[in-house]
C-alpha cells in the first residue's frame, strides 16, 4: 500500500517564506511531508537546511536520507 506523502523541492531560491507557508499547508492536510533538496540547493549542509525547515515550520524531523528528509506534525 503506498501512503500518499506531498513531495516538496527545495531548489534554488532555497527555503523561502512561500516554501514554509506550502510545508505548513501540506503538514496540516497530511500530517507528513518528504522533501527533497535538489543540486540548486545544495550550498549548505543538509542537516542544516533539514533543522532550519523544521525550526520554521514547527515540525519533527522524521528521518534524514541523503538529501530528502521527511517531516512530520507536532
Amino acid at each position: 500500500m503506498k501512503t500518499d506523502i506531498p513531495l516538496i523541492n527545495i531548489g534554488k531560491q532555497g527555503v523561502t517564506d512561500s516554501l514554509i507557508d506550502e510545508l505548513t499547508t501540506q503538514l496540516d492536510k497530511y500530517g507528513r511531508v518528504k522533501v527533497r533538496i535538489l543540486r540548486s540547493a545544495r550550498a549548505k549542509e543538509r542537516k542544516i537546511i533539514a533543522r532550519e525547515v523544521c525550526g520554521k515550520t514547527n515540525s519533527l524531523l522524521e528521518e534524514l536520507k541523503g538529501y530528502t528528509f521527511l517531516l512530520a506534525k507536532k
